[in-house]
């Protein structure tokens, strides 16, 4: 149990040094968006499968 505890105490504190900019959201309900223009679409790289997917997301 303590390594597993530790281990999660370890994972947090590299996501929250990493984060830069970004918010982790810890709640179950969604936090409160601009509209849905204001959600970027995933990027997959400029690869010819990631273009594919990102294609697939603008419909």
């Amino acid at each position: 149990m303590r390594n597993t505890l530790d281990f999660l105490q370890n994972t947090q504190k590299f996501v929250y040094k990493n984060l830069q900019d970004e918010l982790l959201w810890a709640t179950s309900m969604p936090c409160v968006v601009a509209g849905e223009s204001s959600i970027p679409l995933a990027r997959y790289g400029d690869s010819n499968p990631g273009t594919m997917k990102n294609v697939y997301r603008r419909g």
